[in-house]
């Protein structure tokens, strides 16, 4: 016959390891929850977009307009070993944020970040990387608009929001003009990202 210590040994095994998992399962969501709370704040007040792209808007009544949107700073790339964490927190962040409208302005963050992704893989001569990280960006572009549409329109706050994903669209299509100077990304792919984003754009800009 076995003594009750043993045949309580499994159950209180996986108790103890069940309660370890919560208890760093709360830990993580501390540290996602505080890091997006103090971005979302930077972001705010303009702290983190220093990477100005120049582009020009076409308006309506057809003057055309300089401008200039800025990318936030990135210090890890698609091409190192712990980028995977990087996209666990920025999934967090998004997921995180409960109200439409902060949930489709830290879309739009994450979206301008993989830009300058991909022009800072220019800049390592990474050609295999280039595309794939434009074309994500464009994806949460995308997203960030449809959070937006279903935002009331009126709102000074999601008017002030759509004019940035705009610009977005604009500031990324002069971003990958940038990337495609020495012609040594896959022009194919290249040419469908574009057009699709040149659509996009001209549709978004009906909306």
């Amino acid at each position: 016959m076995q003594s009750p210590s043993k045949n309580r040994f499994p159950g209180q095994l996986i108790f103890n390891v069940v309660a370890v998992a919560f208890s760093f399962g709360i830990l993580y969501f501390s540290i996602f929850k505080t890091s997006l709370d103090t971005m979302a704040k930077n972001n705010n007040d303009n702290k983190l977009r220093i990477e100005p792209i120049e582009f020009v808007m076409n308006k309506k009544n057809g003057e055309q307009e300089k401008c200039t949107y800025s990318l936030p700073e990135v210090k890890t790339l698609p091409n190192s070993p712990i980028y995977k964490v990087k996209e666990l927190r920025d999934f967090m962040w998004i997921l995180l944020s409960h109200e439409p409208l902060d949930k489709a302005k830290i879309t739009l963050l994450v979206a301008d970040k993989k830009m300058n992704e991909s022009l800072n893989l220019c800049k390592e001569k990474n050609y295999n990387l280039i595309l794939d990280t434009s074309e994500e960006a464009i994806n949460k572009l995308k997203y960030a608009e449809e959070i937006t549409s279903n935002i009331n329109k009126e709102s000074t706050d999601s008017k002030k929001l759509k004019e940035e994903i705009n610009k977005a669209g604009l500031a990324y299509k002069e971003a990958l003009i940038k990337m495609n100077t020495d012609k040594k990304i896959d022009q194919n792919k290249y040419n469908e990202i574009v057009t699709d984003l040149d659509k996009w754009n001209e549709e978004n800009k009906e909306r």
